[in-house]
């Protein structure tokens, strides 16, 4: 190897670029090298070093998105011999253009247990990191009592737990709407959904329940104008999504599940 070579592999390391240097070694101590122009020799030390700043980058923030670990694939999103997905709708999902500020969309996700709602949250959510944004996965029982516990903490504490739910790229909430909330915590959840409206940024949830009965599960009669309003910012003009599973899977699970479409109103 070349003294060249070496100051040069000194010179990556000084500025942190370790990847590449590695990767010029192996191009200079190996017959791959030897025929590449020095742009071809550029772009493979190049894409070294992103590959891994890349990796390095998908695990802090799926680290920290709070997706448990798991095989969650965005290629098995697809109609098989058990679960339907709409396709139509899959394909534009795929592109992650509904996290862009300006084609914004939030995206809910139905259907009855076992449809698969979690592995789709879980798996758009981990696609997302590798693409370097910023996710929180929450249950929804979770996120409530988060929300209360720190009004109760204190304003200060609140407003920054609210920054939090805000900032990240991609809010996702699991079992939305699962056991029903009163009037006080649908105020609390209003607020995270107005932040994230206000900075177009989507949320993604997912549920058992059609849309119609949303307003009855969020504190009483008195409080309908909130809850409609969480009802109407994350279903209207949003990417709506109906898992379903085949006929062969409704009967093996003994009919538990409504059968497809999963009707909304």
């Amino acid at each position: 190897m070349s003294e060249l070579v070496r100051e040069t592999q000194s010179k990556l390391e000084y500025l942190g670029m370790d990847a590449m240097s590695r990767r010029l070694e192996e191009l200079a101590t190996s017959p791959e090298g030897l025929g590449l122009s020095p742009l071809a020799l550029l772009e493979e030390l190049v894409d070294a070093q992103y590959e891994l700043v890349s990796m390095q980058l998908y695990e802090r923030l799926s680290g920290k998105s709070g997706i448990p670990q798991g095989n969650y694939e965005m290629d098995r999103l697809k109609s098989d011999g058990k679960r339907i997905y709409p396709e139509e709708h899959m394909a534009r999902l795929r592109t992650f253009e509904f996290m862009e500020p300006r084609t914004c969309h939030n995206v809910a996700v139905f259907g009855k247990s076992y449809a698969g709602k979690t592995y789709f949250l879980r798996a758009m959510g981990l696609e997302a990191c590798r693409r370097g944004k910023s996710v929180i996965y929450i249950d929804f029982a979770m996120l409530v009592s988060d929300l209360k516990d720190r009004k109760a903490a204190g304003l200060r504490s609140f407003k920054r737990r609210l920054n939090l739910y805000a900032r990240q790229d991609l809010l996702i909430i699991d079992d939305f709407l699962i056991s029903p909330i009163s009037e006080e915590e649908a105020a609390l959840l209003v607020q995270v959904v107005n932040l994230r409206e206000d900075t177009h940024k989507p949320i993604m949830v997912a549920t058992q329940y059609d849309p119609s009965l949303w307003t009855s599960r969020m504190g009483s009669s008195s409080g309908y104008a909130v809850g409609d309003s969480i009802r109407r910012k994350l279903v209207l003009n949003a990417y709506n999504i109906v898992l379903s599973v085949c006929e062969y899977e409704f009967q093996k699970l003994g009919g538990l599940l409504f059968r497809p479409p999963f009707p909304l109103s």
